[in-house]
């Protein structure tokens, strides 16, 4: 079962033990090492006490403490559709929800996705007119230009953003 931590500087090791205790006061009890078939237990080498654990994170919402909780997509999945159906899916989550208690998106990778798909875009489309402009201008003949912008790729759907 799992029974705590112990830090020691940078490090920390997780604390596994088989079976319970009936109090904090037997941890003490523990053998954590034998020195030549000598048991050395808890107590000798450690305060133990009965206590809280430190705080290692904290999840902040408008000032106000939160649970945070991260959807991550499967790998091969787009993130897009993924940010999209959890959208769609959190009215009716938080209709289920008691009292208070609100789910909300607080940061969403899919928006800064989006924006990149929607500049990659634009930017072909300006290389498509400004490769237009200059055919024209070095050739000075419509036909070449004609050619020219006809066998430009068009960003006619938006590539797939996994």
């Amino acid at each position: 079962m799992p029974a705590g931590k112990i830090s020691h500087g940078a490090m920390e090791e997780l604390v596994r033990v088989e079976g319970k205790f009936g109090s904090a006061d037997n941890f003490g009890d523990l053998i954590v090492k034998s020195v030549r078939g000598v048991p050395i237990y808890l107590r000798e080498v450690a305060s133990v006490a009965d206590g809280y654990e430190e705080q290692q994170t904290l999840a902040l919402v408008d000032g106000k403490r939160a649970l945070a909780l991260e959807v991550r997509k499967q790998s091969g999945s787009n993130t897009v559709d993924v940010a999209q159906a959890i959208k769609r899916m959190l009215p009716a989550l938080n209709g289920e929800l008691p009292g208070q208690t609100r789910l909300s998106v607080v940061k969403d990778m899919s928006v800064f996705i989006e924006e990149s798909v929607e500049d990659v875009k634009n930017t072909l489309i300006l290389g498509a007119i400004f490769t237009v402009l200059v055919v024209f201008v070095f050739l000075n003949s419509w036909r070449s230009t004609v050619i020219t912008g006809l066998t430009l790729p068009s960003p006619s759907s938006p590539p797939s953003s996994s």
